[in-house]
């Protein structure tokens, strides 16, 4: 059951109404249901009728740094939520969803505001992001903090787009270098989903992770196949499918691995595939195993079109259901 704390400040922001859900609020195990993260497990949230979601997670004291960190990023890479409410005994912590995670205990750079649990704070909670701010929009002439070029879709497009350009820059074909990076990107999302197991990865090819095999070309030549032949070359179509040459799959690999093609430094890499929604990954898919060759590929980092989640169609759970080695 949903904790008095958090019903409190859920009726005072209008997200309840005597003591029931308002439209679009799903508390305790109706809003775990809904939220598809890796362990982040909401107590409510509200999902608006144009797909934005705001979670509410209490807890009984105030967590850690490192702890609300994860749950940012599992909400970052679900790319719908631009607000986590971390509702404690005294104070209600508002953090940005839309926040490109920076590390493994960065959650204070994400924190937009802070409101104690008394009256006219909670009045200026309501006011700045109940219920009626976010639907009526107010929210959003508010704060430019909370920005939709920092969600996770507009990111992992844009950071593949600067991949994109850099494997050309390099010497690689442009249609090699987004059937690479298609291939890719699909590849890691059956790893993390699971779907290609660490198993079948060890015994088949003889490396732990993707970006291992990447640096091996034999190795990723016999995977690069065996997904080919899985998927009659649906997913992996002839232009471009010929295994580049290791200094562009090293590339790849380090991309992967976060590493920084300049220092050699490595940051976090923010993606989760296995949480990213799989309408994401079909757009990626679209963008660089199918894009238009003929669109010239530039520097100016305009030469993504970005279409929004809600109308991506392509739905690859139905097509890797049943998968196995």
């Amino acid at each position: 059951m949903t904790d008095q704390v958090l019903c409190e400040v859920l009726e005072a922001t209008d997200y309840m109404a005597n003591g029931e859900p308002a439209h679009g609020v799903y508390l305790d195990e109706d809003a775990r249901i809904k939220c598809q993260a890796r362990e982040f497990s909401p107590d409510a949230l509200w999902h608006s009728d144009s797909e934005l979601t705001v979670y509410f997670k209490r807890a009984p004291e105030v967590p850690s740094e490192e702890e609300v960190a994860q749950w940012h990023r599992e909400i970052w890479n679900q790319g719908f939520a631009p607000l986590l409410w971390v509702v404690s005994p005294q104070k209600i912590d508002l953090y940005n969803g839309f926040d490109r995670p920076r590390g493994t205990e960065d959650a204070a750079a994400h924190r937009l505001r802070t409101f104690q649990k008394i009256e006219n704070e909670l009045n200026a909670l309501d006011a700045f992001a109940g219920r009626l701010a976010m639907e009526t929009g107010r929210f959003w002439q508010q704060t430019s903090t909370v920005d939709r070029r920092t969600s996770v879709d507009r990111q992992l497009l844009s950071d593949l787009a600067a991949l994109e350009r850099d494997l050309v820059s390099r010497g690689l074909d442009r249609s090699k270098a987004q059937g690479l990076i298609g291939r890719s990107i699909f590849t890691q999302y059956l790893i993390d989903r699971r779907i290609i197991t660490e198993q079948i990865l060890e015994n088949d090819y003889g490396h732990q992770t993707f970006p291992a095999i990447l640096r091996d070309p034999s190795a990723t030549e016999r995977l690069f196949d065996w997904l080919r032949e899985i998927f009659n070359g649906d997913m992996f179509p002839s232009e471009g499918s010929t295994t580049p040459s290791p200094k562009y799959l090293c590339r790849v690999a380090d991309f992967l691995e976060a590493v920084d093609p300049e220092t050699g430094q490595t940051t976090l890499f923010p993606y989760q595939f296995d949480v990213i929604p799989v309408e994401l990954i079909s757009l990626i898919y679209e963008q660089f195993a199918h894009a238009d060759l003929s669109t010239p590929n530039t520097n100016s980092g305009k030469d993504v079109f970005y279409t929004r989640l809600p109308l991506v169609s392509l739905v690859l759970d139905e097509i890797t259901e049943g998968l196995t080695g």
